[in-house]
């Protein structure tokens, strides 16, 4: 049994919030107090102002929660962007902390380490945030983004 650090109810593991970023995989409080919370923050009009003014503040909180989350260092962090020359690896969009689109995230290969968190031996590079929720919708899956070209090859249907 868990004790939910908000609502200080006793839970089991099943209903406990997860995280993946987390030794446990759970969160210190419960689903139902996580779902509550989301809620009131969801209501908030001035969170994604707050929000963006916290990640222009913490620069250094951010990387460190990557480097944390992908296992890697700091130099290895700075090494890949610097030999990318700050742009994503795929696209070559200027990475930026300060938009949703365009920001980095570290890569990694999802046969090795399933889910969010990774060893670190499987990172392949930092790539936008645009580009990563594409190559997660097409689940890194190289035939499948081959039959996407060739349907952008292909041209037009005729209709008429």
């Amino acid at each position: 049994m868990y004790i939910c650090q908000v609502c200080s109810g006793e839970k089991s593991k099943d209903e406990m919030a997860v995280d993946s970023t987390k030794s446990s995989g759970l969160r210190n409080y419960c689903k139902e107090c996580h779902n509550a919370k989301e809620a009131l923050r969801r209501k908030n009009p001035d969170r994604k102002k707050k929000n963006k003014e916290w990640v222009k503040a913490n620069p250094a909180k951010i990387k460190q929660y990557r480097l944390n989350k992908y296992n890697i260092t700091s130099e290895l962090y700075d090494k890949l962007l610097e030999a990318q020359k700050g742009l994503c690896k795929i696209c070559s969009t200027l990475l930026s902390d300060n938009s949703r689109t365009s920001r980095p995230c570290v890569d990694h290969d999802h046969k090795c380490c399933a889910g969010q968190k990774s060893c670190g031996k499987c990172v392949r590079g930092i790539i936008c945030d645009d580009c990563n929720t594409a190559l997660g919708k097409f689940k890194d899956n190289i035939n499948i983004l081959r039959k996407a070209i060739n349907y952008l090859e292909d041209g037009y249907v005729e209709t008429r």
